[in-house]
């Protein structure tokens, strides 16, 4: 079964905050994000050692099961937009559990055709 029909068909679908890096940096190299958007996800709290996009290895706090592309540097929420504030939605990094994600995989399920997995490390 691949991650996208397990979250169809899952109880323990949870609600993310998702903010895209832009593709624009301010000239001291801060990452400006895109406006947030809502999605579904199965968050897992999993404490583990990953290598990074860089492959340095870094501590992840959580991985994160989506149905749509993630790009590393962007940044995810485990909650629901309407639970921000305007200042919180303007910028992440005014939340405490709001996380850079680390790593995105996206590997093809097997079995199914044009179907994918898609795993986000924070």
């Amino acid at each position: 079964m691949s991650i996208e029909a397990f979250l169809k068909r899952t109880n323990t679908r949870d609600q993310c905050v998702y903010w895209a890096p832009s593709e624009s940096l301010t000239g001291d190299g801060v990452i400006q994000y895109e406006n947030p958007v809502e999605i579904n996800c199965t968050w897992k709290d999993d404490v583990r050692m990953i290598r990074d996009f860089w492959e340095k290895e870094v501590a992840s706090r959580a991985h994160v099961y989506s149905d749509i592309d993630l790009d590393e540097k962007g940044v995810l929420y485990h909650g629901r937009l309407t639970d921000l504030t305007q200042a919180q939605k303007d910028d992440p990094m005014e939340l405490k559990n709001a996380f850079e994600i680390l790593r995105f995989m996206k590997t093809p399920s097997l079995g199914i055709k044009n179907r994918h997995d898609r795993k986000s490390f924070l």
